[in-house]
């Protein structure tokens, strides 16, 4: 009877899979309802099936759900940026670091907002995704991805692994306990280049940086001196408990002043006035910020 039992079973199960069909596509309009999906799934992967399709790590519950649920992360702040700067970025190189599985620079490009980009993911498997997102979205060809960590100097770095944020994997500095349980992350080994020895030479009065890397970006503004000093547009995530614990702070300062950019802008509060891009208020900027317990991204013109 195992067979019989069996086979009606299949047939109930997929009569009501089918029944259900309906209604779990019109619930799925619902960037919550998706959310739900996505927290209940069992595999490893997850597609997302918005204006760009992403796979993503079920495991993931920022980027990854957020593309999932929302279709986008975080892509709103190249509009607040460009319209800050005033011009059409169309024909710039987006370089991407701290890519992760392609939610900024993928987009962009195919939405034709920029021209090309390069990408920069140190992670194994953030990098393998990003890698399969560009070529099903037809874009693989217009980003160039580079697999490694970006700092002050080449070499071979420690990288910390989040279980749970798969956008917050970091180089790993402190051994100290945290508030996001560092000290008891899986830690891998990657090779670190500076944007400078990475980036030809040619393409920087193309380039358009956008740094997000969990507090290291100090160190990765220092890496990049001769592109800096071309006064690129820059924008950055600004992180005061990231940057306290990697100790980047005061190397982000001296990157920013060396290099001469002159107003910053808070992209999540932006003014049209900015503020100096003086040591003075950015300090001012930084201990408001950690204050409050919070991190946002800078515009440098």
């Amino acid at each position: 009877m195992t067979g019989p039992v069996n086979s009606i079973k299949r047939l109930l199960g997929s009569t009501a899979r089918t029944m259900l069909r309906p209604f779990q596509t019109a619930l799925s309009r619902y960037p919550h309802v998706r959310a739900y999906f996505f927290d209940t799934m069992y595999g490893p992967f997850a597609i997302s099936a918005g204006p760009e399709s992403f796979v993503v790590s079920t495991s993931d519950g920022v980027i990854g759900r957020e593309l999932y649920a929302r279709y986008e992360f975080d892509l709103d702040k190249f509009g607040v940026a460009q319209k800050l700067l005033g011009r059409n970025l169309s024909d710039c190189v987006f370089v991407d670091v701290g890519a992760n599985v392609g939610s900024i620079c993928l987009p962009l490009v195919k939405r034709h907002y920029v021209g090309s980009a390069i990408a920069i993911e140190p992670e194994p498997l953030n990098f393998r995704l990003l890698s399969a997102n560009l070529w099903i979205n037809d874009v693989a060809d217009k980003v160039k991805c580079h697999n490694v960590a970006v700092g002050a100097e080449s070499g071979s770095i420690q990288f910390e692994l989040s279980n749970s944020n798969f956008g917050d994997h970091r180089v790993s500095i402190s051994t100290e306990a945290g508030a996001f349980d560092e000290q008891s992350r899986n830690k891998i080994s990657v090779r670190m280049e500076t944007l400078d020895s990475l980036l030809p030479e040619e393409l920087d009065h193309e380039l358009f940086l956008w740094v997000d890397t969990q507090g290291y970006e100090g160190f990765v503004l220092q890496g990049a001196v001769r592109l800096m000093s071309k006064k690129v547009p820059l924008v950055v995530e600004f992180w005061p408990y990231g940057m306290e614990r990697a100790k980047s702070f005061e190397p982000f300062l001296t990157a920013v002043s060396s290099a001469g950019y002159t107003l910053f802008y808070d992209l999540e509060a932006p003014s049209k006035a900015g503020k100096n891009a003086d040591r003075e208020s950015l300090v001012q900027f930084y201990e408001e910020l950690k204050k409050q317990d919070r991190w946002t991204d800078l515009l440098f013109t």
